[in-house]
């Protein structure tokens, strides 16, 4: 009888531990290096891009005294590449900066036509280059961000009548609308496709002296690009 009280007392203690619940373990903290950190846009940043245009133009002409007469659209298309550089600012998920950029627009169109004074006129309008300035608004998802761009275009231009064989250089002026996303690949580098109208006013000036004639050019481009913040 002693014997099972002693038993009885010794596993008294056992019962009551096997009662108590384990304390859990503390969360596991994970090694410094592999903390994930959002993406941070802003900063300077400079790269290259190309891609693809296509557009039209109207081409009004006339001699004094005579009525404006129009020869088009002419449709025009080509390659394009150039370089960009510009700075953003970032304040929690919104990102605002200013972009410029250089491109090479090649594109040329053309198309045949009459005039009063000339037996037959053909009109090439061939491009140059192109450059902008333009404000980015967007919105950043950790490594995407994607954006909105507006701003002001300048574009050198030709018309060459090959009748005469004689060309007239024309500086436009106008507009460029357009958007696109833009991936973070490293913290400092990035990959962008983007779309952008652009349109430029009507101009009309001397050619040649012979008449005064007149070009609205306005076509789409979509690129792709690459940037490297510093």
């Amino acid at each position: 009888m002693l014997a099972f009280s002693c038993l009885g007392v010794l596993a008294g203690p056992v019962n009551a531990a096997d009662l108590i619940e384990a304390a859990p373990e503390p969360p596991a903290v994970p090694p410094v290096g592999e903390v994930n950190e959002v993406h941070d846009w802003s900063g300077f940043y400079a790269g290259l891009h190309a891609g693809y245009l296509t557009g039209q133009t109207d081409l009004d002409w006339y001699t004094p005294g005579n009525p404006v007469n129009n020869l088009g659209p002419f449709d025009f298309s080509s390659a394009f590449g150039g370089a960009h550089a510009g700075v953003n600012w970032q304040k929690d998920s919104f990102v605002l900066g200013v972009e410029a950029a250089l491109d090479y627009t090649p594109f040329s169109g053309g198309e045949n036509g009459g005039l009063t004074t000339f037996k037959t006129f053909n009109a090439r309008f061939e491009g140059k280059y192109m450059a902008s300035l333009e404000g980015r608004a967007g919105l950043a998802m950790d490594k995407l961000l994607l954006y909105v761009t507006a701003g002001g275009a300048y574009l050198n231009a030709s018309v060459r009548d090959t009748v005469l064989d004689v060309s007239q250089d024309y500086n436009l002026w106008g507009y460029t609308l357009g958007g696109g996303a833009e991936f973070a690949v490293t913290e400092k580098d990035s990959l962008r496709l983007d779309y952008k109208y652009a349109e430029f006013g009507q101009k009309f000036q001397d050619f040649n002296g012979a008449y005064q004639q007149a070009l609205n050019p306005r076509f789409h481009m979509i690129g792709v690009g690459f940037s490297h913040k510093f």
